[in-house]
């Protein structure tokens, strides 16, 4: 395996007792396959790495299925502590999942650094975790404005079968499904 591509697979959870589970294979690009914002791949690949390790951590699992679910529960990740208040998403309803995920790490920014070790890009990290968790298919966004690169992740939707990608772009002021301004971009798996 090179340090160009590296391939790794993580079992979600398991279709027992109502928990979906999911089978999420992982690849970087190697680096000549690279388009338009070739720059971007080693904050994807620490983002990547990001969320490959959040995937396998159980206190991640709880926090995912506590912000999509229903009722109130105290959600300890680490040395954080979270209060969540679900949103009580349908089951397999992706789009309310997406969202509520997106709105809980849009309030809790603060704490996302703290979480995932990405750096300026923790936020996307933690969005693309808790996602993959909830079986919705994630990547990353790497998108240029002039001079300025970001990195943000999109949902999936619907669940099984992505045929939209809704932005997740913590720059500004966060509305889910909605990008800022950009010129050239490229898509990493998540």
């Amino acid at each position: 395996m090179t340090t160009g591509e590296k391939v790794a697979l993580a079992l979600l959870g398991v279709v027992a007792g109502g928990v979906t589970i999911a089978l999420i294979a992982r690849r970087r690009k190697p680096a000549g396959q690279l388009g338009a914002v070739p720059e971007a791949a080693d904050r994807i690949g620490t983002l990547q790495d990001a969320v490959w390790d959040a995937v396998r951590n159980p206190q991640m699992r709880e926090l995912a299925l506590a912000v999509t679910g229903y009722g109130t529960r105290n959600v300890d990740v680490g040395r954080l502590h979270f209060d969540v208040t679900g949103a009580g998403c349908p089951p397999r309803d992706g789009e309310c999942e997406s969202s509520a995920i997106g709105d809980w790490v849009a309030a809790h920014q603060a704490q996302a650094s703290k979480m995932t070790p990405a750096g300026i890009d923790s936020s996307a990290a933690l969005a693309c975790s808790l996602l993959s968790l909830n079986g919705v298919t994630c990547r990353f966004r790497a998108a240029r404005q002039g001079k300025e690169l970001a990195v943000y992740a999109l949902a999936g939707v619907p669940k099984n079968r992505p045929m939209r990608w809704l932005a997740m772009d913590y720059r500004g002021q966060y509305r889910f499904g909605l990008e800022s301004a950009r010129a050239e971009f490229e898509d990493f798996d998540g």
